[in-house]
């Protein structure tokens, strides 16, 4: 997929280009980007610098949590402005606003290679709306518009899709990158691929799983999709979190040989107020169990069949990673994947918001072949690549 590239823009110099980037990031208590979540505005840097370097007036546009349409000052972007300001190590102001007419006089007066960026986009409701009248507001800020937000490209919102109506719209560095990496790493993968694939969302799940299949030499799945799948095998699950309306769905699945669900699991009794984790087949779950790792047998066959693999793509964690005895299943299996990209250059791409904080925290990011900084917007992708923030780019 070729895509126009920021590089084919022409001069810039002097000229207001806006920056559509995915900054969705967790803020921390202290009300700072939380610290494993910097990777996802570092990787946006190479694209700023380049605009820098080109003597461009950068206006940077993103979006923070869910205010709804709606100021909220829990999501505010003041956090983002400093964190990318240490990162490029020059200033970064926040303007107090989007599309006023104050903001407007500001970036006029913006200098070459200065860099701001505006308050949450989703403050306005014509942001998810796609409203065209929105978009128009935006466009009248700037001359140029790079989309580089890869984890935002399967949303059909007025800055990612409307706008490109009203300026001269080009791909930035990373989304230009995500696009030719993916494609080189996942859809053309050296054999035998294997895929990891946990978390919740049956609905997008389980296109991609169909989508992988016959790609894929085997998926190893966790979460609350194995939870679903199990369920769909007829199995009792007990307490444990499942996708109700997507157990029928996974019954075409289930009986598939490239499919490995868990053996065993960790599993919390809720009928108690003293939880005490404990380690059972899953044959054995009584309807007070509540899953929340894949268990020790399940993690060793899996450390096993990824041996086997030349390329090994993983998203979405196999258990759940906020309580310690449910990152167990992750952690082991992120740290395989690391040594296997060391010892035996197996390419190994990793995506998904939560998969990316475990292997932050792990200080396996330059472990591994490649990070993607999309979750939803990857699976969407695999599924198809044609996504809405995409199509307007396509050369």
């Amino acid at each position: 997929m070729k895509l126009r590239n920021i590089k084919q823009a022409g001069r810039l110099t002097g000229k207001v280009v806006l920056l559509r980037t995915d900054f969705n990031v967790a803020i921390d208590s202290k009300g700072r980007v939380a610290k494993d979540e910097i990777f996802r505005l570092e990787r946006t840097i190479p694209t700023i610098r380049h605009l820098i370097k080109e003597r461009a007036k950068v206006v940077i546009l993103t979006h923070l949590g869910r205010p709804a349409g709606k100021f909220c000052p829990n999501f505010t972007n003041k956090p983002l402005a400093l964190a990318l300001g240490k990162l490029l190590n020059k200033p970064v102001k926040m303007l107090p606003g989007v599309v006023e007419e104050k903001i407007k006089s500001s970036i006029e007066n913006l200098k070459p290679g200065q860099v701001v960026i505006l308050e949450n986009l989703r403050f306005y409701p014509g942001e998810d709306k796609n409203d065209p009248k929105f978009a128009r507001q935006l466009a009248n800020l700037g001359e140029i518009y790079v989309n580089d937000a890869f984890g935002t490209i399967h949303r059909s919102t007025a800055s990612l899709v409307a706008i490109t109506k009203f300026l001269p719209s080009f791909a930035g560095l990373l989304l230009q990158e995500e696009v030719d990496q993916l494609t080189k790493l996942v859809l053309q993968a050296d054999k035998p691929l294997f895929v990891v694939m946990g978390g919740a969302k049956a609905e997008t799940k389980l296109p991609v799983l169909n989508k992988l299949l016959p790609k894929a030499d085997k998926i190893l799945v966790g979460g609350i999709l194995a939870n679903t799948l199990l369920k769909s095998r007829g199995l009792s699950i007990g307490g444990s979190i499942y996708e109700k309306s997507f157990v029928s769905k996974g019954k075409k699945l289930i009986n598939n040989h490239k499919i490995l669900l868990p053996q065993d699991v960790i599993c919390d009794d809720i009928s108690t107020l003293h939880l005490e984790s404990q380690l059972k087949d899953v044959a054995e779950l009584t309807s007070t169990d509540s899953i929340i790792d894949i268990g020790l047998k399940t993690a060793l066959v899996y450390a096993h069949e990824l041996r086997k693999a030349k390329t090994i793509f993983f998203n979405g964690p196999l258990g759940y990673i906020e309580k310690a005895a449910g990152a167990h299943g992750s952690q082991a299996l992120a740290e395989h994947m690391a040594m296997l990209t060391v010892s035996k250059q197996v390419k190994t791409v990793v995506g998904g918001g939560e998969t990316i904080s475990l292997f932050s925290k792990l200080n396996l990011i330059s472990a591994v072949s490649y990070v993607s900084t999309g979750g939803g917007a990857l699976l969407a992708w695999l599924v198809d690549p044609r996504q809405p923030g995409l199509k307007p780019l396509i050369i």
